[in-house]
């Protein structure tokens, strides 16, 4: 099935929307859609590349 996800590619690039295919779900799994959803600013600080740790 086709889904859309928030990827990031490399540290400091923007995250980008993508088309990406994931398998359906199996047995005891269950689809949910998801209308909206945040990002962690600390999550960002990490992708900008900026975190020493990270």
């Amino acid at each position: 099935m086709k889904v859309r996800a928030a990827v990031l590619e490399e540290f400091g690039a923007p995250l980008e929307v993508q088309e990406l295919e994931l398998a359906e779900p199996k047995a005891g799994e269950v689809l949910v859609r998801l209308v909206a959803c945040g990002v962690c600013h600390t999550d960002l600080y990490t992708a900008s590349g900026a975190d020493p740790s990270g």
